[in-house]
C-alpha cells in the first residue's frame, strides 16, 4: 500500500515529530515524509528498534519493513547500518546496528566561534543484562575514536574529546544534548542496560569547557607569554586562556557555570561592537575625569549652599531689626 502523507497529521499534531526533532532532523524534511514513514524512522532513530521489532510493532510484513527503510535509506535520512543523518553537525560516533563494531558519524563540524569541549559524564545503570556483563568481563574500558567508555557494575563513565561549534555559545549546548541523548540511548541498545528512565534517570555531567576561539585578548596574552586566570571568592576556577589547541581560546571552565560565563563574556564583546562608547582601555581615563568633575560639582554645590545659609541669616537679622523698630 502506498505510503500517502496526511496534511492534517503534520507538524506538532504527529506523534513522532518532536522525538524526530529533537534528535536532529530537519522539520520541513519531517513534514514532507508521509505519517508510516515518520513513525519507522522514529522508531530506528528515536527508540533504536531492529527491523525485527519495528515489524511486531507495526503487525506487518519484513518485506514491507524492509521496503520502507530502504525509501528512508534513498531519501539520504538514514545509512545502511539505520544511523541517523541528519541537517545538525554532531560530531560523534555510534554503535553499528548491526553488531559490525562502531562506526563513525563525523560530518564536518569545525565551524562557529565558540567551542563547547571536554564534556564528562557519569551514569548509574538501572538495570543490567547478561550481555553487559559479559562486555565488562572482556574488559571495561571501550574506546571510541573520540570518546573512552569505562564500565563499572552499577555505572558507565564517558569520557569525551568531541567539540560542538557554532556562532552562539547556547546552540552550542543545544549541538551536544542532541548529540548526548542520541548517544546513550544508543549506548542502552548496545550494551545491553538501562540508563534513562524517566525521573530514576542520573546522568552527571562533571566536566564541561567552553571557548571563545581566536580572541584578542587571549592572542594578546599568548603573544606576550603571560599567565591569565580567574577564580571567584571561594576559589573556583572559572576563567582561563589556552592555546592547547592553536585555538586563542578565551574559556570558561567550571562545570556548573560555564554556560553562564561564557555568555557574559559574548554580551560584554558585543556591548562593545553594538553601542558607540569607550574602549576599556580608556575607561581609566574617563572614570577620573568624571571623578573631577563630580568633585568639582561637589565643592561648587557647598559653596552655593554657604552662601544661601548666610543668605538667610542676613534675611532673619533685618527681620529682627525691623520687628524692634515696630
Amino acid at each position: 500500500m502506498k505510503d500517502k502523507k496526511n496534511n492534517s497529521n503534520r507538524g506538532l499534531g504527529n506523534p513522532y515529530f518532536k522525538g524526530l526533532v529533537r534528535v536532529g532532523f530537519d522539520i520541513d524534511v519531517i513534514n514532507n515524509l508521509g505519517d508510516v514513514q515518520k513513525e519507522v524512522l522514529f522508531y530506528l532513530c528515536v527508540e533504536f528498534m531492529t527491523p525485527k521489532q519495528i515489524t511486531n510493532k507495526r503487525k506487518t510484513s519484513a518485506e514491507a519493513t524492509r521496503v520502507l527503510i530502504n525509501k528512508l535509506i534513498a531519501k539520504a535520512l538514514i545509512n545502511k547500518d539505520y544511523i541517523a543523518i541528519t541537517g545538525i553537525k554532531q560530531g560523534g560516533t555510534l554503535p553499528n546496528k548491526k553488531g559490525g563494531g562502531w562506526v563513525s558519524v563525523h560530518p564536518n563540524n569545525s565551524k562557529g566561534e565558540y567551542r563547547l569541549h571536554g564534556q564528562n559524564h557519569s551514569l548509574k545503570i538501572l538495570s543490567t543484562s547478561l550481555k553487559y556483563f559479559k562486555k565488562l568481563k572482556e574488559g571495561n574500558k571501550i574506546p571510541l575514536e573520540t570518546n573512552t567508555i569505562m564500565l563499572y557494575r552499577r555505572k558507565i563513565v564517558v569520557y569525551s574529546n568531541l567539540s560542538f561549534f557554532d556562532d552562539v555559545p547556547n546552540l552550542c549546548f543545544e549541538k551536544a544534548s542532541i548529540y548526548w541523548d542520541n548517544f546513550f540511548r544508543q549506548l542502552e541498545n548496545d550494551l545491553g542496560i538501562k540508563l534513562i528512565n524517566g525521573s530514576h534517570t542520573q546522568i552527571k555531567q562533571f566536566r564541561c569547557h567552553i571557548a571563545k576561539t581566536n580572541d584578542p585578548l587571549a592572542r594578546k596574552v599568548i603573544d606576550k607569554d603571560l599567565f591569565y586566570e580567574v577564580r571567584d571568592d571561594i576559589g573556583r576556577l572559572r576563567l582561563l586562556i589556552d592555546n592547547s589547541k592553536g585555538l586563542f581560546e578565551f574559556e570558561a571552565v567550571d562545570n556548573e557555570l560555564c554556560q553562564e560565563d561564557i555568555n557574559k563574556k559574548r554580551d560584554y564583546d558585543l556591548d562593545i561592537i553594538d553601542k558607540e562608547g569607550l574602549k576599556p582601555s580608556e575607561s581609566k581615563e574617563w572614570v577620573d575625569n568624571f571623578k573631577t568633575v563630580l568633585e568639582t560639582n561637589q565643592s561648587q554645590h557647598n559653596e552655593v549652599l554657604l552662601m544661601f545659609k548666610a543668605q538667610l541669616k542676613l534675611n532673619e537679622n533685618v527681620q529682627k531689626q525691623l520687628n524692634e523698630r515696630l
